[in-house]
């Protein structure tokens, strides 16, 4: 049920394009089962995006992926993967067991995937991530 509502909010949400970067909690505290659960709900999500046209353009949609346990894995970038097949596979990444840092993964995402990748400047993310 969430999910259906989370796909039609995505295909509303995404009508002109979107970088979406999908951060997944791999660690042990979230069980093999659960990590599943996650890369099949981030499958769902794609299956909802224009990524696949013809001609680039404002609809055209990017996906990016990023792990974390003890530290921060890029799994795939914005720019890695142009077709809704490539990143179908892509997703099934490893579950990394280890422990939470959450915090170290979000920083790692701006710094990483945000700044370099799209029209967001570190400055503009300063005051969320407590950096001077």
């Amino acid at each position: 049920m969430l999910a259906n509502k989370c796909l039609l909010v995505a295909r509303a949400a995404c009508s002109h394009g979107a970088d979406v970067v999908f951060v997944l909690d791999a660690s042990g505290s979230i069980e093999f089962d659960n990590f599943q659960r996650m890369t099949q709900f981030v499958g769902m999500i794609i299956q909802s995006l224009d990524i696949d046209s013809v001609t680039s353009g404002p609809t055209i949609s990017r996906v990016g992926l990023m792990t974390f346990s003890d530290s921060p894995v890029l799994q795939f970038n914005l720019n890695t993967y142009t077709t809704k097949a490539e990143l179908l596979q892509a997703v099934n990444v490893p579950y990394l067991t280890g422990t939470t840092h959450s915090a170290q993964a979000i920083r790692f995402k701006c710094y990483n995937v945000l700044c370099t990748m799209s029209c967001v400047s570190i400055s503009e993310l300063r005051p969320w991530l407590h950096v001077k």
